[in-house]
């Protein structure tokens, strides 16, 4: 009887310990035009290059992504500390999102936005740390867009939008999270909030450095900076100078977790001088953990 009971107990430590993470998850997904025709740009004989030994963790958190709900209260508690009055129907406020414009982008009557850079992070700062319900770690990301006028006297800056954007063990969050701020000449114009909040679940692998380093050539996402519609040729070269770990939010798209996403940057080198800049993305959650939607 003790022999039984005691290979019952083994029986269940080893399904406790080595089932892992059961449920599936539908994966996130970065398609489009370029991706799908990628063989214009890299081919067989395209090398791919990188000097580095990039260290990265085997296993992350499951965190599992709910809507914040802002209430009308917060709202209203926002407004007044920005010291903004606006109507209603510039802005909209819906669960988890704040969208408002009180200053129309036609006005051409704005003066131009002439400030350091180190004084609009200090100026975003001060925007940030008024809005009551933006709780974590955000960091500054800087410069994000920019809205200018042209005239017979050159380009003119009108507004500027900053971005800030929510860490989870130090990695940053792309995709639906986000905090985006602009400026005119007289101060904050206009804000996009989207917030979520983030529950960790379980423990999932990494799909290691070197596979997803095998993949660049043929990733989940690819983009260049400097696109050549008439190339011929595929690129000789791809250099990858940077590689990052990030999460990425796709709760809209109904993925219901974070998951993380190797980001390869650098310089595709062709024939005659051509280059420009790329970025390649590889999933680094494995397969197992998910599923594909039809």
């Amino acid at each position: 009887m003790k022999k039984k009971i005691l290979i019952l107990t083994i029986c269940f430590v080893f399904v406790f310990v080595f089932s892992g993470c059961s449920e599936r998850y539908k994966r996130i997904s970065f398609e489009d035009e370029m991706t799908r025709s990628l063989d214009k740009y890299i081919d067989g004989e395209t090398e791919v290059i990188y000097n580095e030994n990039a260290e990265f963790p085997t296993q992350l958190p499951i965190y599992e992504i709910s809507k914040r709900n802002i209430t009308q209260y917060e709202f209203k508690q926002m407004l007044k500390n920005l010291n903004v009055t606006a109507h209603a129907d510039q802005f909209e406020h819906k669960e988890n999102k704040i969208i408002g414009n009180w200053v129309p982008y036609t006005d051409r009557t704005r003066e131009d936005f002439e400030m350091s850079d180190e004084d609009l992070e200090k100026l975003a700062w001060g925007t940030f740390e008024k809005i009551p319900f933006l709780s974590g770690d955000y960091r500054y990301q800087g410069i994000k867009s920019d809205l200018t006028i042209s005239d017979s006297e050159g380009t003119h800056v009108r507004r500027v939008g900053v971005s800030f954007r929510r860490y989870l063990n130090d990695l940053r969050i792309l995709g639906n999270d986000r905090c985006m701020l602009y400026f005119d000449a007289h101060g904050l114009c206009e804000i996009v909030i989207e917030l979520y909040e983030y529950k960790e679940i379980d423990t999932m692998d990494l799909i290691k450095f070197d596979e997803a380093f095998a993949k660049i050539k043929e990733p989940d996402y690819f983009s260049l900076k400097n696109e050549d519609i008439n190339q011929l040729k595929a690129y000789e070269t791809l250099r990858t100078d940077d590689v990052r770990l990030f999460w990425y939010n796709q709760y809209l798209n109904e993925c219901t977790i974070l998951q993380p996403v190797y980001v390869f940057t650098g310089t595709a080198l062709g024939e005659a001088c051509q280059e420009s800049e790329f970025t390649a993305h590889v999933i680094a959650i494995p397969e197992s953990y998910t599923y594909k939607a039809n």
